[in-house]
């Protein structure tokens, strides 16, 4: 920084020269009370901009500290949350499918196997999406399913109580191993489920109730909260009791109604929207009002044919 002298500046020369060249000042002052000297003060200070002063390598002290305090703060925030004594086996960017009412998405994080658990874990901001011991899960098994508009296989792990979860990870074949390792070390013997374990018969079959038909559509769900209605996904059953729909490995049905509730069905091509237009629908009225299902005509048609043959109903051709 080298010395000048202007004979006149404005305001906005001074802030440019601080900024661009720096100011070197020396004082020394001295606070005195009724004319006595008391305090002593001798000072000598830089002020420049971040970019002068380190080019003049005045605050590199202060940038390596401030880098190092928030990088170790960065590393403890995103850092797995592990119990004590608790060993990583393997780790990889995943998915977990999570559904909840109207909402099902798949949530992205890190996945974690250890000694003890499997769990997905988000770092920003922190939080466990989804986790479970080992000893909850009763068998695994990888399933396909096309997922915006590629098939990839996914691990369905079958925990107590009959739920089913579904994870994702590139490397899908060395999670199932490793978990099955680790089982086998802690005593957990694990079945080989069938489709039917695995949420093909679903879970909320009453006792005696038994399926005629299946197939999977689209449904548009309602309105909810900020949400509006949404084309989703899912199954819907034909039982000896009721019809109804829920989300692909859902618990409870989002659209359920007794069979004999139905008062009419047909099956034709229908403009549902902007985007929906000529498409083979299923309308089901019954008591309560009327519902839509989208899908393929012979999957439509099967559906159809199912009612009618258990209630036959004057259903138009």
């Amino acid at each position: 920084m080298e010395p000048t002298r202007d004979v006149e500046c404005t305001l906005v020369d001074i802030i440019d020269r601080i900024l661009d060249k720096g100011v070197i000042l020396n004082a020394d002052v001295i606070i005195s009370v009724a004319g006595i000297p008391l305090i002593g003060i001798n000072l000598r200070a830089a002020l420049a901009g971040i970019e002068t002063m380190l080019d003049y390598g005045m605050m590199e002290a202060w940038d390596e500290s401030t880098r190092k305090y928030y990088a170790k703060e960065y590393a403890e925030r995103i850092k797995p949350p592990l119990l004590d004594g608790e060993e990583i086996l393997f780790h990889a960017v995943g998915s977990y499918h999570y559904s909840e009412g109207i909402y099902s998405a798949w949530q992205l994080g890190s996945l974690f196997l250890t000694d003890k658990r499997i769990f997905l874990f988000r770092k920003e901001p922190p939080e466990i999406l989804f986790e479970t011991k080992l000893e909850r899960i009763k068998g695994l098994m990888k399933k396909r399913e096309h997922h915006l508009g590629k098939e990839r296989e996914n691990l369905c792990l079958l925990l107590d109580e009959n739920k089913v979860m579904m994870l994702h990870t590139e490397n899908m074949e060395e999670l199932k191993k490793a978990i099955e390792k680790q089982a086998e070390i802690i005593g957990v013997h694990l079945k080989e489920p069938t489709d039917i374990l695995l949420g093909e018969k679903p879970l909320f079959l009453t006792k005696n109730e038994n399926i005629i038909q299946t197939e999977k559509v689209w449904y548009l769900l309602p309105a909810s909260g900020i949400l509006g209605e949404t084309w989703k996904s899912g199954k819907m059953y034909i039982t000896d009791k009721r019809v109804c729909w829920c989300y692909d490995f859902g618990e409870k049905p989002v659209f359920d109604i007794p069979i004999d509730s139905i008062a009419d069905l047909s099956v034709k091509r229908e403009n549902m929207g902007n985007m929906l237009k000529n498409e083979w629908a299923l309308t089901l009225s019954y008591k309560n009002g009327t519902t839509v299902f989208l899908g393929k005509e012979e999957k439509l048609n099967s559906l159809k044919m199912a009612v009618k043959a258990k209630i036959p109903l004057p259903v138009k051709h």
